[in-house]
This record gives C-alpha cells, structure tokens and sequence, in this order.
C-alpha cells in the first residue's frame, strides 16, 4: 500500500526521501539514517543502453544491486520492519527506465576478488 499522504513539493533527490536506500550517487550507497553516503565498486555512469538493472532483498535482508546479471554490491542492510516501494532517480542522460514488475531473480553472478594494491 502506497503512503497515504505525499508532500506537497516534489523531492529534489532521492536521498530526502523518507527511510530511502539507494545505490548510485557516482559509485556510492545511502541510506535515511547515516551521515555520509557509503563508497561501492559500482558507478551508475558505466551503464548503456539496454544494459539491466536490479535490486534484490534477500530474505535476511540484504539489498542486492545487480546489474547485467552481475552481484555489484550488498553494501545495504534493509531492516526488517522497513515496507519497500520502488525508487528511481533519473540523472545524467537518462532519458527512460522500464520496471518488470513480475520479473524473477536471475541467476547471480559474483565478480572476481579484487587484487591487492
């Protein structure tokens, strides 16, 4: 059930959102209740056209980022008390997105270990 009341201007980003977790933010995470955005290995620019984007909660509550197939990151914890509803925020030159509402999780990939520097 959507919320019953919405505010009155529109949300500038998706980070003043109410309880929002998101990935993005040129390769960063955030969620409603930390200071500072947390760095991931995923950048949302290295995305093309037709490229597939997910994102799976596990049911211990892990929000997967997956995209092409491939596990980018797990660097969110949902809380289990938390509703979820969709959040997509257009940037850059994203001109469109399409939501498969009845889609099924894929087989995941995971990415090789990075080497040490």
């Amino acid at each position: 059930e959507l919320p019953k009341a919405f505010p009155a201007e529109p949300f500038a980003t998706s980070e003043e959102v109410p309880k929002s977790l998101c990935y993005g933010f040129d390769g960063m995470a955030h969620r409603y209740n930390w200071e500072e955005l947390l760095p991931i290995d995923w950048n949302p620019a290295t995305l093309e056209i037709g490229d597939s984007v997910g994102i799976l909660c596990t049911a211990d509550g892990v929000l997967q980022l997956i995209v092409n197939g491939v596990l980018e990151s797990e660097a969110l914890q949902v809380p289990k008390d938390l509703e979820l509803f969709p959040l997509v925020e257009l940037m850059g030159n994203t001109l469109a997105v399409s939501v498969k509402v009845d889609a099924s999780p894929p087989a995941i990939q995971r990415k090789p270990p990075k080497p040490p520097e």
